[in-house]
């Protein structure tokens, strides 16, 4: 799973100060980044000149086109090249996330970048902090639970992708809450014996005192938002 960080680097008084130093590494192991290039030892890789940089062009190019999840931090109106980036994520059929912290901006000036944000799959408006959000996108699985985090997170409730209950593991589960959310992909759960060992699972899962609410991937692909609101 390939990850590409958006977000502007550039302080308001000109100066740089990468901070996907503190994810790439980290969080996100080297070998999972896709880009962009992170600074080393507080030097500017693109540029000697603070600024917008226009060089790195076509390394964010192959950054998105290599990644299979792109997250945005979007926390300034004048992020420009980090919508550019979205839009291209989303024109490639990418994964895409965006974190917009709390408190540094207005639901207002959040609405002025909706025709933007309307393109990520995931946006979390400072719910989670940056690496916990990060840690939440790397935890996804597969699309349709993409798809599904998504929709539960413009509610928003706090999840746990990839709970441990026992010795199974559920898509979701809600936080503070013995609520799980499962989502039946087609592929694996079609067969008697599949679905006879899913009961089993389930039956399993709620002795231990959880609420088990399935999803079908088809009905999430339908209509994500429906099936967050039941």
């Amino acid at each position: 799973m390939k990850v590409y960080l958006a977000g502007k680097v550039t302080k308001p008084d000109g100066t740089y100060d990468d901070w996907r130093d503190e994810i790439v590494g980290h969080i996100i192991p080297l070998e999972q980044y896709a880009g962009p290039r992170v600074s080393l030892h507080g030097n500017r890789p693109w540029s000697s000149d603070p600024g917008p940089c226009t060089s790195h062009a076509e390394d964010a190019e192959h950054g998105i086109r290599e990644c299979d999840i792109l997250i945005a931090v979007v926390d300034t109106l004048d992020c420009y090249n980090t919508l550019v980036e979205i839009g291209y994520a989303a024109a490639l059929n990418k994964m895409t996330a965006a974190w917009v912290p709390t408190g540094k901006l207005e639901i207002s000036t959040i609405a002025e970048l909706r025709s933007v944000l309307h393109w990520v799959n995931v946006c979390d408006r400072g719910f989670y902090d940056l690496p916990e959000f990060i840690s939440m996108c790397l935890a996804i699985e597969s699309p349709i639970e993409w798809l599904m985090f998504g929709a539960l997170t413009d509610f928003p409730l706090r999840l746990t992708p990839q709970f441990s209950i026992g010795k199974y593991r559920v898509d979701f589960l809600v936080n503070d809450t013995n609520i799980c959310v499962e989502i039946d992909g087609h592929e694996y759960h079609k067969t008697k014996e599949q679905r006879t060992r899913d009961a089993k699972r389930e039956r399993e899962i709620e002795r231990l005192g959880y609420q088990v609410i399935r999803f079908t991937g088809s009905e999430v692909f339908r209509d994500k938002d429906r099936c967050a609101w039941d």
